[in-house]
């Protein structure tokens, strides 16, 4: 697992470039090659992933996850007790908060995103 946290070696090829980030989990509404399947739909095609889903767990001082077509139960405490947020639109990751907070200081409340 690999973390990208600095685009700047890339210059103007990222800038430019035309894919839709890094491994291409994007929705195929913002793609900028229009008609090319996402990385997802053609693991579906190709190697028969069920579901148009992948899913990170963000380990705490421990390995992180990406699983593709699902998520891996193992790691959760109770896979009965998903909190589904559904998106502004399937375009990019956006969804609206009531509140975000830093640590125990509220930055906002009130609707926040999308």
């Amino acid at each position: 697992f690999a973390q990208v946290d600095s685009t700047d070696g890339l210059g103007a090829v990222y800038e430019h470039a035309k894919f839709d980030g890094i491994l291409g989990l994007a929705f195929p509404a913002i793609s900028r090659a229009t008609g090319v399947k996402t990385f997802i739909a053609n693991l579906q095609d190709q190697a028969g992933v069920d579901r148009a889903m992948f899913a990170f767990y963000l380990g705490d001082e421990a390995d992180g996850e990406l699983a593709i077509g699902g998520y891996n139960e193992d790691r959760m405490q109770n896979p009965n007790e998903i909190n589904w947020i559904p998106l502004v639109k399937p375009a990019y990751w956006l969804i609206v908060m009531d509140q975000v907070k830093f640590g125990d200081a509220v930055i906002t409340t009130g609707q926040t995103g999308g």
